[in-house]
């Protein structure tokens, strides 16, 4: 395993920016996974942002027990990303309007492509933005590996 440079980190950075549908993967405290798709904003810091109602087994689960993993990977580039991190529910008001003002944005951009999480289609419902402080980014890079031993994987530890 290959600890990212300053180079490497700007292109992890610009995958994860644009590939913002992930799936994030979220433990319960009885210890059962659960999986969603969730538009993600990244911060020049890897800080990641999402936006969910409530009432879902992702925030009770975060609220449990804080880790969070997302997913995503490219088909084209044969590219992929585990992004893994501590979840909190935000209520700093400056930091969330910030955050949602990005991925509102990210959602309007992205909704004519891309099927869109319930979220963003479901008024009435109480929503709040989580803040995910990144641990550890595994970025694998398959396009050239015929053998196992021929992944690149590099890996950013915060």
């Amino acid at each position: 395993m290959q600890t990212e440079n300053i180079s490497s980190k700007l292109a992890v950075n610009k995958f994860l920016k644009n590939h913002p549908l992930m799936t994030m993967v979220t433990k319960a405290a009885d210890g059962e996974l659960a999986a969603a798709a969730a538009y993600v904003y990244v911060d020049d810091e890897f800080v990641a942002y999402i936006l969910s109602r409530a009432e879902t087994r992702k925030i009770a689960n975060i609220e449990a027990g804080e880790a969070v993993v997302f997913f995503v990977a490219d088909v084209d580039t044969f590219e992929q990303i585990e992004f893994h991190g501590t979840g909190s529910v935000m209520f700093d008001s400056k930091e969330t309007a910030k955050s949602l003002e990005k991925i509102q944005s990210i959602v309007t951009k992205d909704q004519q492509r891309y099927w869109v999480p319930p979220a963003t289609q479901v008024p009435g419902e109480k929503h709040v933005l989580v803040k995910i402080k990144p641990q550890r980014i595994i970025h694998r890079e398959y396009s050239k590996a015929v053998m196992p031993d021929q992944i690149k994987q590099k890996t950013i530890t915060f």
